[in-house]
């Protein structure tokens, strides 16, 4: 099957994360449902921060802890109050919050999932090394890249083009004439060169190319040269 995704390079490097993602989502849930325990892989994040939390937290501590944002938090609170593992109570210290914790269910939970982990653990850390032996300090390091600048943030520093310097020729450029040029003209000619081409190729300044146009040449920020016709 054709992976169009793939191909885009880093334009889908957010798509390529996310369905990587739900593919180990979607591997640790039936892995769950094999050891018969009903749990999720999507709420792994939050039930382990509140398993080992000293009391009761909120939405928006619980948002801080793990980086999720708050819609996502109040989603999988809600999915967790519905299965019978975590209890939500109103906040007497602040109307406008509620308070999250485990259910003795849920925390009875844990002695099923910590072996579960133990093996998941082992699995990922395979899996992920295959990519990178240094896999978890490279989205360390990702990770705190995009909180250091967002990257709406970074996208707003990049020139919207990079500035274009018009050169004329000089024999130090010689090679990178006929590399640039001789390419584009043989692709534009269907891979025949006349004589006049060939020898214009090769001597650059010589005489006119193919009896017509002009060739200049571009110093593109300040390393690239491209041919163009004009």
């Amino acid at each position: 099957m054709s992976d169009s995704i793939s191909k885009l390079g880093y334009l889908a490097g957010a798509t390529r994360f996310r369905r990587i993602s739900e593919k180990l989502y979607g591997d640790g849930d039936k892995i769950y449902t094999e050891f018969g325990i009903d749990f999720k892989a999507s709420w792994f994040s939050i039930y382990h921060t509140l398993v080992f939390a000293e009391g009761p937290l909120t939405v928006q501590e619980l948002s801080n802890e793990i980086g999720f944002t708050h819609i996502t938090v109040k989603n999988v609170v809600r999915e967790l109050e519905e299965a019978g593992i975590a209890r939500i109570k109103a906040n007497p210290k602040d109307g406008r919050s509620k308070l999250i914790s485990l259910t003795p269910k849920g925390k009875q939970l844990l002695d099923k999932l910590e072996p579960v982990w133990k093996k998941f653990s082992q699995t990922l850390e395979q899996l992920l090394t295959a990519g990178h032996p240094d896999f978890i300090n490279i989205i360390n390091r990702i990770d705190k890249e995009v909180e250091k600048t967002p990257f709406s943030e970074r996208m707003k520093q990049l020139p919207l083009a990079e500035p274009v310097i018009v050169v004329d020729y000089k024999p130090s450029l010689h090679s990178s004439f006929y590399e640039l040029a001789g390419v584009w003209l043989l692709e534009m000619l269907h891979g025949k060169l006349e004589k006049e081409d060939e020898f214009t190729l090769r001597h650059p300044g010589g005489g006119p190319i193919s009896k017509k146009a002009d060739l200049c040449f571009l110093l593109y920020s300040g390393a690239r040269l491209w041919a163009v016709w004009h």
